[in-house]
């Protein structure tokens, strides 16, 4: 959708399928949002539509909600 992206970041998490969403908000939300204002400082016309963590391990994945003014 126009200047927009989805970041994606592979992990190695320890974690049991199922787990993923509930460990991703734990562990990583984090590091979504710092994602998020990289990406804003580097390339401002960009929107960062989600930041999804995909869990090796399990294969499983899990999205990070953001915040609307994340959304710039």
């Amino acid at each position: 959708e126009g200047n927009s992206t989805t970041v994606i970041d592979w992990k190695s998490d320890d974690i049991k399928p199922g787990e993923e969403v509930a460990k991703a908000q734990e562990r990583h939300a984090g590091q979504a949002n710092a994602y998020v204002r990289a990406l804003k400082i580097a390339v401002p016309d960009l929107a960062v539509m989600e930041v999804i963590f995909v869990f090796a391990r399990t294969g499983g994945q899990a999205s990070i909600a953001l915040e609307p003014d994340q959304l710039l």
